[in-house]
């Protein structure tokens, strides 16, 4: 008899979703010959292969009921009569993929009454979002996406490409320079200037970039970023060729980091374009957006905007393990979705680029409910009324419908509203009511007032909850890195940069709000500012730093207080780089200024190196300790 620990060698290649059945004893009739013992093993070898679906290696004659066994070695030939019927455990059948291919023979649809309360209840979200204690600074949120190990990745792989490129000019490139490149970056999708040389001019005179970085510096970085080896690409018709294989390792590490965001209950899908204009790299063309050339992105983002996960789009999209094939558009949902946690009744919205009814049962079996506009030869087997009737019922005017599948517990609605022209949205989650009221222009009742409308429970969800990518598309567009180059791949290096600075953001102000809703918070413009200030100086000597440790807020909070009160003051450095304790030197100078300390009103001839500020340094008043954050005991000193 074949022990059940010896599976392995049976059945080769089984997905390990299936609970396989353990072994039966075969008896042999009583006319059949007899058996030695590895005729007996090899009949035990079919039975199990036999119960488990699996009839590799093995010869089976299903139509006449007869199983053949041949033996081997010295085995004998071997009939025997087995029924053909084959038992499938019950932990099986729930793991069994629901077939979705006649559908439109299983949804019993039904038009509901607008007269009877057909509402349907949200259920309610069974997730959390756990706060901090205190909110991070802006460099912080920032490093949590491209943190020490992303940097180093990037810096081996430059230096490998120079090398590559010219063994006699390495480009020798630090994590270090490599901050100090990303804060001169950021700085210049502030500071926008028709030309990045023009950064470096007299006329410009920017110390903040002058003071860091040399323009042919800038300009070697810029052209030897690298992301992969490109001696180990694989050859383009191979198997494993892929056509992000350039920037994959980029796009990896940042999906790991977007991937471990807290998610909130409601997040919903779109694509977002990465605009360009080039020859090279999987480009798209969308009519209709805004910058309709470029790479596209399908992206998974709650409603807030901040990016949880997403998948740069180079063609079809396969299906997805864990899930059935629902063709390509809905396999970008269920791979995007496959992060969502299970059975929290997360709501997902999205577009009818994605819709689809199987797409949404499959949904709702993981305990995640969707909503999204529909094309209506995609609702299969629902015949609505039609459009020239329900437009003559008049603007406003909706109809709905209810689905019912046997295998699923909840149904789904079909909403079909009139509004400036008809519009279909799908949920599992809600229905039409209650209906309440929206303002619209009508210029058949006014033309200087809107007046109010009738508008779906379901579309007011949709419209509130539908938006997050765009919001972020928004984000990025204020302040874009845009530098011109002939890389396909440094167009893609620079968006997720930007999203990475505008997802930090909006964890910074998320954070804020959670621990004070009245709290003020940087806006985008000031926390990348601050975010260039400390990738440019922290931690480094007067040409380039590393990270600091949390300083204390005294002295800003008195800052702050002093600006309450009207008085004008100069810029200052952000508390990292005040606190790092590196290249604060005091020098004198001969002319006098105002103590940069709120606490002192003095003018001193003590001047910070790299703060570049006026702080007393004397036996009496120590303004460029306290400045700096540097703890002392008055015992410790000299007396």
């Amino acid at each position: 008899m074949l022990d059940f620990q010896d599976e392995e060698k049976v059945v080769t290649g089984r997905s390990r979703r299936r609970t396989l059945l353990p072994l039966d004893s075969v008896a042999l009739p009583s006319e059949a010959p007899a058996a030695n013992e590895a005729t007996q093993e090899r009949l035990a070898l079919l039975t199990y292969a036999k119960q488990n679906k699996d009839t590799k290696d093995v010869d089976c004659n299903t139509a006449a009921n007869d199983i053949s066994v041949h033996g081997h070695d010295n085995s004998s030939d071997v009939t025997v009569t087995t029924p053909s019927v084959v038992h499938v455990s019950e932990v099986e059948r729930d793991e069994e993929v629901e077939d979705y291919s006649n559908l439109k023979h299983k949804i019993n649809w039904k038009q509901c009454d607008p007269n009877e309360n057909n509402e349907k209840n949200i259920p309610e979200f069974r997730g959390y979002i756990s706060g901090r204690d205190n909110a991070l600074q802006p460099v912080e949120y920032f490093r949590q996406f491209f943190d020490r190990e992303l940097l180093t990745l990037i810096c081996k792989e430059s230096n490998r490409y120079a090398l590559q490129c010219d063994p006699s000019k390495p480009l020798s490139l630090t994590v270090e320079e490599l901050e100090v490149f990303l804060g001169i970056c950021i700085y210049m999708s502030i500071v926008k200037m028709t030309s990045h040389r023009r950064y470096w001019t007299s006329d410009a005179n920017l110390r903040a970039v002058i003071d860091y970085m040399s323009c042919a510096r800038w300009e070697k970085i810029k052209s030897c970023i690298h992301f992969a080896d490109n001696s180990q690409c694989p050859a383009k018709g191979t198997p494993e060729y892929d056509k992000l294989y350039k920037v994959k390792p980029l796009l990896n590490h940042l999906n790991s980091k977007y991937n471990m965001i807290p998610m909130d209950k409601n997040v919903c899908v779109d694509e977002q374009m990465i605009p360009y204009k080039g020859t090279r790299g999987p480009r798209y063309y969308i009519k209709g957006k805004p910058n309709p050339w470029g790479f596209k992105v399908w992206t998974l983002a709650d409603n807030h905007g901040i990016v949880h996960n997403f998948e740069v789009c180079v063609g079809s999209t396969p299906k997805v393990d864990g899930f059935p094939d629902l063709k390509s558009s809905a396999n970008t949902v269920c791979k995007l979705a496959s992060i969502i946690p299970t059975h929290k009744n997360h709501r997902l919205y999205m577009d009818n680029l994605f819709s689809t009814i199987p797409l949404y049962f499959e949904m709702y079996k993981r305990g995640i409910l969707c909503m999204g506009t529909v094309r209506t030869n995609r609702l299969s087997g629902l015949r609505m009324i039609p459009d020239k009737d329900l437009k003559a019922k008049g603007k406003s005017a909706f109809v709905e419908y209810d689905g019912k599948v046997e295998t699923c517990p909840e149904s789904v609605r079909v909403v079909r509203w009139n509004d400036s022209n008809l519009c279909t949205i799908m949920s599992t989650m809600g229905s039409a009511q209650p209906v309440t009221n929206i303002p619209r222009w009508d210029k058949s009742v006014s033309t200087t007032e809107k007046t109010q409308v009738n508008c779906p429970a379901l579309i007011k969800h949709y419209n509130a909850n539908m938006g997050g990518v765009d919001k972020m598309d928004a984000l990025i567009a204020f302040y874009r890195m845009f530098f011109r180059s002939k890389k396909w791949y440094h167009r893609i290096f620079f968006h997720f940069a930007d999203l990475s600075i505008c997802n930090a953001w909006l964890l910074y102000r998320r954070d804020i709000q959670a621990l004070d809703a009245r709290a003020k918070y940087l806006n985008l413009h000031d926390f990348k500012l601050v975010l260039s200030s400390c990738l440019r100086m922290q931690d480094k000597p007067l040409s380039g730093k590393r990270r600091g440790r949390p300083s204390s807020a005294s002295v800003d909070e008195r800052l702050v207080e002093k600006k309450q009160k009207g008085h004008n003051t100069k810029p200052i450095p952000p508390k990292p780089v005040r606190e790092d304790q590196i290249g604060h030197f005091p020098i004198n100078v001969p002319k006098r200024g105002r103590c940069k300390n709120p606490s002192c009103k003095s003018s001193p001839v003590t001047w910070c190196l790299k703060c570049q500020v006026y702080l007393c340094s004397t036996s009496e008043k120590r303004c460029f300790l306290e400045f700096h954050g540097v703890q002392y005991d008055l015992k410790d000193l000299p007396q």
